[in-house]
């Protein structure tokens, strides 16, 4: 690959391109739903490790679209695979709802890991509402971009579900375990000025032309001296084995 746009591709989930050296990773509506798919949370993780291979990228880029990490795309999901067929849900029996909620909870797993154990520079660029499971994938990335318009929200307690994608590991590295606490029993949001405020967001960037202010922003951090910033990933990011142990307990607790 040499300059920006040599590659794109696009489909119901996401969309690829790499803007000069940044691969970016735009995830749609269809994603939450979609990573309970084997094939579709494989093709994910493939996609992954091909930028990680690839020596001409320096650092990846997940952007989310507008509500497709929100209350909206979360309930959808909730509604239709969680609740009774009277109340909206589909023909289902436990059996099948349970391993479908497996294998969107492994594909979150294994998209954290390798976000932290990624051998490259991680960013994450969210706008809008980002419920639960996405804010905590938001904290395995090495740097967080907002727009002005985003906040977190903590809805899981509603459809009586834990805080998923390892928030009860990270959030308490961010503010304590005291305040940690506060959101991850209780529905909740932090917007995005007291995001950055706890330095779980680094850039606040205005909604209007956000894509392109947040690629520029990503082109700024990777514009340091590589070797150091790869170093010191490796010193700041050694704690895969402690996560791994975590999603070890959570799946003995909740049964999968």
């Amino acid at each position: 690959m040499e300059n920006s746009d040599t590659f794109r591709f696009e489909n119901d989930e996401l969309s690829f391109s790499v803007e000069n050296k940044i691969a970016l990773i735009e995830l749609k509506n269809l994603f939450f739903s979609s990573i309970s798919d084997l094939e579709k949370g494989g093709n994910l993780i493939e996609l992954i490790n091909w930028v990680e291979k690839d020596p001409v990228i320096d650092a990846i880029m997940v952007m989310n679209n507008h509500d497709a990490f929100g209350n909206t795309v979360y309930d959808d999901f909730m509604t239709k695979f969680f609740n009774n067929e009277d109340d909206g849900g589909i023909r289902m029996d436990e059996s099948e709802k349970k391993l479908i909620r497996a294998r969107q909870m492994n594909t979150f797993r294994t998209f954290i890991l390798k976000m932290v154990d990624f051998r490259k520079i991680t960013i994450i660029a969210l706008q809008d509402t980002v419920v639960t499971p996405f804010f905590g994938l938001s904290l395995s990335f090495d740097f967080r971009f907002a727009a002005d318009d985003m906040k977190y929200c903590l809805p899981h307690s509603k459809y009586g579900m834990h805080p998923a994608g390892a928030l009860p590991f990270f959030l308490p590295r961010f503010m304590g375990q005291g305040e940690a606490n506060a959101f991850l029993y209780h529905q909740g949001e932090i917007k995005v000025d007291t995001a950055k405020e706890k330095f779980l967001i680094h850039e606040v960037l205005p909604i209007e032309n956000f894509r392109q202010s947040a690629i520029n922003q990503a082109h700024e951090l990777c514009g340091f001296n590589h070797n150091s910033m790869a170093l010191t990933k490796r010193l700041t990011s050694n704690y895969k084995d402690e996560l791994e142990r975590y999603f070890a307990l959570e799946s003995k607790i909740i049964g999968f």
